[in-house]
């Protein structure tokens, strides 16, 4: 018979199908997961089916403790109750305990922007055309970093300037300007197919570590048609050669070995270009700059040019209006036109 902790991964995994069936982002199901990990080993051999909602308050109560903020809190307690939604739906449960949990509402933060002087200096601090279209990309089109990071160079069309891009469970068209053309043929060259931005795998130069009086050179080898397989070869005894003798020695070795990982259809990581973001902010001296940012940057800069609400929703895909209105709270510019040409004593 399956324990209960078995029966808790079990349905976990089928929660992950399902998702992944729904064409939810990969980060959303990473951080769904890590949820329901973490709720698994809270509630060790006690079945997911047999929860009540004091188990998920006790969770939610442990993970404040823990000196997680409130907004996270609500994020955790939103994927319990949409993983009890997909187990009711199920019929494995008859109601479902996290709807039963009430918190107390999240305070909403203004959204973080650059102004228009900040982002020429984040483009200007770029190194690499790569770095440079990627800023452009971000700032001039308003896409999740997502949406970048899978983008493709068919879904382009230079001739009206336009991008088709998918994201949050639906396809949009997006648009961008004269110098983020010039950008992406910059950096893509005769490409016409595949995702824009390449996988960056680093170069590999193997590890060199101690074992029984000798030093051990370990790599990965890609002869076997790209697949990858470890190999180990001994270097040299402790006694004899120092660790840069034995560093120096494998890469050496790697020169005549199959050690260059394969080109393959993938995007880059997330995270790699996250970095770059941050690696320009750092030599404009900005401080904190994220890809989130241009993207409020974006929507914040066409409201102070005078663009209507309803085209800036479109062009970011939210859902509803009620999502793009924040940024009227942040456009300094339209609040203090509104109030010059409105107030009576305002101008």
């Amino acid at each position: 018979m399956r324990s209960p902790a078995k029966l808790n991964e079990e349905l976990v995994r089928r929660y992950q199908l399902w998702m992944t069936t729904q064409h939810y982002a990969s980060d959303t199901q990473r951080l769904y997961f890590r949820t329901l990990k973490g709720f698994c080993g809270f509630v060790r051999e006690k079945p997911m089916t047999d929860i009540t909602h004091d188990d998920v308050l006790a969770f939610l109560l442990r993970e404040s403790a823990s000196g997680l903020t409130l907004q996270t809190i609500h994020r955790k307690l939103n994927t319990l109750r949409m993983f009890y939604d997909f187990l009711n739906l199920g019929g494995l449960i008859n109601f479902v305990p996290p709807r039963f949990v009430r918190l107390r509402p999240a305070p909403k933060s203004l959204p973080q922007i650059l102004s228009e002087e900040s982002v020429s200096k984040l483009i200007a601090a770029s190194r690499t055309p790569r770095d440079r279209v990627l800023i452009e990309l971000l700032y001039g089109t308003g896409c999740r970093i997502s949406e970048v990071t899978n983008l493709r160079l068919e879904s382009i069309d230079f001739t009206n300037r336009s991008i088709r891009v998918h994201g949050k469970g639906r396809t949009r068209i997006v648009l961008f300007g004269k110098r983020a053309a010039e950008a992406i043929q910059s950096y893509a060259g005769d490409r016409r197919r595949g995702f824009l931005f390449s996988c960056d795998w680093p170069r590999q130069w193997g590890s060199v570590f101690p074992q029984r009086k000798r030093w051990l050179g370990k790599w990965t080898d890609y002869s076997r048609d790209g697949k990858p397989k470890d190999k180990v070869r001994p270097l040299g005894p402790l006694s004899d050669i120092t660790y840069q003798q034995a560093r120096a020695k494998l890469r050496r070795i790697l020169v005549h070995e199959h050690s260059i990982r394969p080109d393959r259809e993938k995007p880059p990581r997330t995270k790699s270009l996250q970095d770059s973001v941050q690696r320009a902010a750092n030599r404009a001296h900005l401080g904190n700059v994220t890809p989130r940012m241009l993207r409020h940057s974006f929507a914040t800069h066409l409201l102070d040019h005078g663009a209507d609400i309803r085209v800036i929703q479109e062009l970011m895909g939210h859902a509803w209006v009620q999502t793009t209105q924040i940024y009227t709270q942040v456009s300094k510019t339209r609040v203090a036109s509104t109030y010059r040409a409105c107030h009576p004593r305002g101008a």
